[in-house]
């Protein structure tokens, strides 16, 4: 049996070496490894040319818990001098569950201003989205459906019913 992980963040990993060869092991061929900030990008592109089994696929992209870091701009211009190393965008998207984005409608844009700069990146090189969309179901799917995205994978959604029903629809994952 062929076993591919499709979300994993190899490089928080305290042994990555022995994490790889167990899931080896265990029949896992492929792995896509997602960022969340520009040290992540960095650490998840060098695995990826680091270890052949099982294959790394590396996921370039700013986890929405992460666009506070003053890195912001430098982890985007790294991200877009990197995108050929990459086989889709994220991990990426809209998270309104933090207590700082619950109210903060100034937070909340800058999260979208974020997400929109993603979803474009995705759109131009056609690659797909691996989308985080806590509490935050319908705009992330709505903004989706604007960049016109045609590949995505809704991670984290516990939303409701008449969103996921949209999602599929479009022909998204969850």
């Amino acid at each position: 049996m062929t076993i591919i992980d499709t979300h994993t963040h190899i490089d928080q990993l305290e042994d990555i070496s022995a994490a790889l060869s167990r899931a080896s092991q265990a029949g896992v061929t492929d792995i896509m490894t997602l960022s969340v900030d520009l040290e992540s990008i960095k650490k998840t592109l060098s695995i990826a040319g680091q270890y052949k089994e099982p294959r790394i696929h590396p996921c370039l992209g700013i986890h929405p818990g992460m666009i506070h870091k003053q890195e912001a701009e430098l982890a985007f211009s790294f991200m877009k001098e990197h995108i050929h190393e990459a086989v889709a965008i994220g991990e990426t998207g809209l998270d309104y569950w933090y207590k700082w984005a619950r109210k903060d409608a100034l937070e909340q844009e800058k999260q979208k201003d974020f997400f929109r700069f993603h979803l474009k990146l995705a759109h131009d090189f056609d690659l797909p989205v691996v989308i985080h969309a806590r509490a935050a179901w319908k705009d992330c799917f709505e903004m989706t459906i604007t960049a016109g995205i045609k590949r995505a994978l809704f991670h984290w959604y516990s939303g409701p019913l008449d969103v996921l029903e949209r999602i599929l629809e479009a022909g998204y994952y969850v």
